[in-house]
């Protein structure tokens, strides 16, 4: 069962108003942390609401959901965070920007950018995707960039 810790519960508050700085959001998300196994379990349960044929049901359990560090579960505004991977500052970060975000498709770019600059964590994103926002950070500057989060359109049509 996914629980909480004192301790990390202060770093949830920072963050939190971190991004309400950065976007004047309050994001109201419930974090919890979890073990591997529950963050599997959870998206599995969250997948088999959809139809996704079963070979690509079993390619994501097989090789996409054992590298998950963190989730945000829209049906019931919580972030899962996997404890000692996916807690820190940064995966924190960006699922709280995946609680506010209204963008979508293509919103994991968007997300992983703005992540970078709200942390300074080049980790968090691929160096190829960084150069290519960076440009369209020079084009339309940050603050367009921050706005099409918030937008109900593709995360990437400037």
């Amino acid at each position: 069962m996914p629980w909480i810790t004192d301790s990390f519960s202060e770093t949830v508050v920072e963050a939190k108003k971190l991004i309400w700085q950065e976007f004047e959001i309050h994001a109201d998300a419930i974090v919890l942390l979890c073990t591997q196994k529950e963050m599997i379990d959870r998206v599995i349960l969250e997948l088999s609401t959809r139809k996704i044929p079963k070979q690509r049901l079993n390619n994501l359990i097989q090789f996409i959901l054992p590298l998950l560090v963190g989730k945000y579960f829209k049906e019931t505004n919580e972030i899962w965070l996997i404890e000692e991977k996916g807690d820190n500052f940064s995966t924190l970060i960006h699922e709280l920007l995946h609680s506010i975000q209204v963008c979508s498709p293509h919103r994991e770019g968007l997300v992983d950018f703005l992540t970078y600059k709200i942390t300074g964590d080049q980790t968090i994103i691929d160096p190829f995707l960084l150069k290519e926002w960076k440009e369209l950070e020079m084009m339309h500057g940050l603050e367009a960039i921050k706005k099409r989060l918030l937008i109900p359109s593709d995360c990437e049509d400037f």
